[in-house]
């Protein structure tokens, strides 16, 4: 990616860091106010990567070199310089209030300020802004370098199990995840789409309208069309629908952004020939 483009990329992350913090106060009028967060509110970088609410109703933020937590007036940082810990890619909350965390070291979880990685998945990348999601039982699933993993809820940690790609996929990374309304769970294994449900693992290729592309966000939205995004490209399968297709009038090309905001009944992507 070119200079240019990646300034566009941390421009585009930072104006959607404002609007989901804006985005509350006026959903229903579907009109946004705008406010700049920096250093003076103790955002001491605006390189935002992911973005997550817990049930205390704090947003927590992770940056290029740390992860912050905003308490409606202020940044309070956690993390910073911490090996292994200054890049945070993935940030997803559990039903039991644990903060879980991605990051190009591996999976931890919050415990005060400092992080605690777990073993397995181990020191592996964890990929991409939406690599991280919860059930409401408690599972957690993750995206990573060496595959999907699955954390069962145990006595007293989560117990993680692997799940390589299919064998016919090359690549061994999991790059996505998102759980649909119906839990079914759907993930970018390498080049492709694939979907976990009760009867079992499913990818979705160029017969079901999914070039070969990494697929680094994916979403269902209220109307129950499947979105999903690379850097390239954007689909959709409307509700009820096979197929994947490319959105009337959308324009394909780059698609800046690190992934879908389900806040708001609409949401918008940015993309360029």
């Amino acid at each position: 990616m070119t200079r240019a483009a990646l300034t566009r990329a941390k421009c585009l992350r930072f104006i959607a860091l404002v609007v989901w913090l804006a985005a509350p106060a006026s959903i229903s009028a579907q009109r946004y106010r705008f406010r700049y967060y920096s250093h003076s509110q103790g955002l001491q970088d605006t390189d935002v990567h992911s973005l997550a609410q817990d049930r205390a109703g704090f947003i927590w933020v992770g940056t290029a070199t740390g992860l912050f937590r905003y308490d409606g007036a202020h940044f309070t940082g956690f993390l910073n310089g911490e090996s292994g810990a200054s890049v945070i890619d993935g940030l997803a909350e559990t039903p039991d209030g644990t903060l879980w965390i991605g990051t190009q070291n591996g999976l931890a979880r919050l415990r005060g300020d400092r992080l605690d990685f777990v073993d397995p998945p181990g020191r592996i990348r964890v990929n991409g802004r939406s690599a991280i999601v919860s059930d409401a039982s408690g599972k957690l699933y993750v995206a990573t370098s060496n595959g999907l993993y699955i954390g069962e809820p145990g006595d007293p940690d989560l117990k993680f199990r692997r799940y390589p790609n299919p064998p016919q996929i090359a690549d061994t990374a999991v790059y996505s995840v998102h759980l649909d309304p119906a839990g079914v769970l759907w993930f970018g294994c390498g080049d492709k789409l694939c979907n976990m449900s009760p009867d079992g693992m499913h990818v979705f290729g160029e017969d079901a309208g999914v070039l070969a592309d990494r697929w680094d966000a994916i979403l269902t939205d209220r109307e129950g069309n499947l979105w999903i995004r690379s850097v390239r490209r954007l689909l959709m399968r409307p509700k009820g629908a096979k197929l994947f297709a490319t959105p009337p009038r959308l324009r394909t090309g780059a698609c800046h952004g690190d992934g879908f905001s389900s806040h708001g009944p609409q949401w918008t992507a940015v993309c360029a020939d």
